[in-house]
């Protein structure tokens, strides 16, 4: 039998080839996603972001803001301004208005979750009983302070549903502090408004639960691909993940009510 035995010199060429290819495909493979998202979902995407990153191979890079608001640091003002972007998650009604002016994609948009507005109060207060209206609208009367957020639920409890509980007045008398469940956890003020989700992963505060129902805000917080995202693909591999069973019981743990996948 005849054997051919390879030079040495072109065995080590080989070999340094095959790893040189090696470097070239893993990559390759990987996408760095950058995630714009606003309160409501950011407890539970915090929790799945690692798990996502470990099995996709994929970067991460998450960047919290308003859903909504005159400030130029909401979401929907920074894809104005073209920051980099490829995922947003923020409420409903922002992601329509961004894919009427072409800064997101219209087919890719799918509610995630449904959220509801909460009431919280500081650490140590009696817990309140805010289970009607007019039991709502005796504890806000009698509170010195009122906290709410600067977005989504901040403006309506501001514009709406003090107006629906018609103490509008009263209410802008008091002291209001933007900063929603964070002002209260820090003294800023005695009790207020913000996502359930957001004040239940707030330690230094006590949930007392959502307002009542007929004075309920109900938010769907919707995902949508960047119009000018460098990595759709691994964009939607990053929905379909927020969709399967395992985020979303980690999500039904925050506080939010999944929605089930379009087909």
């Amino acid at each position: 039998m005849i054997t051919h035995v390879l030079p040495r010199r072109f065995v080590v060429l080989f070999a340094a080839a095959l790893l040189i290819g090696t470097r070239f495909v893993s990559p390759a493979s990987a996408a760095e996603i950058t995630v714009m998202l606003s309160g409501a979902i950011t407890p539970a995407f915090n929790i799945l972001k690692g798990d996502f990153e470990k099995k996709s191979g994929h970067k991460v890079i998450a960047i919290g803001g308003g859903s909504m608001g005159t400030s130029p640091n909401t979401i929907p003002n920074r894809l104005r301004r073209g920051e980099a972007n490829d995922l947003i998650i923020i409420a409903r009604p922002s992601v329509e208005e961004l894919a009427k002016e072409g800064l997101v994609v219209p087919a890719s948009m799918q509610d995630l979750v449904i959220s509801k507005i909460g009431f919280a109060v500081r650490k140590g207060l009696p817990v309140p009983d805010i289970s009607t209206p007019e039991k709502l609208k005796a504890v806000l009367l009698k509170t010195d302070s009122i906290a709410y957020s600067s977005s989504a639920s901040g403006l309506y409890v501001k514009n709406e549903l003090f107006k629906k509980l018609g103490i509008e007045k009263e209410m802008a008398a008091k002291k209001n502090a933007e900063g929603g469940g964070g002002s209260i956890a820090k003294g800023e003020a005695d009790m207020g408004f913000q996502q359930v989700s957001e004040l239940k992963a707030i330690k230094e505060i006590t949930l007392v639960g959502p307002i009542p129902e007929s004075l309920q805000l109900i938010t769907p917080w919707t995902m949508a691909v960047s119009s000018k995202s460098k990595s759709p693909d691994a964009a939607k591999e990053l929905m379909a993940f927020l969709f399967s069973p395992e985020a979303t019981k980690v999500i039904a743990e925050t506080g939010l009510e999944p929605v089930k996948a379009k087909n």
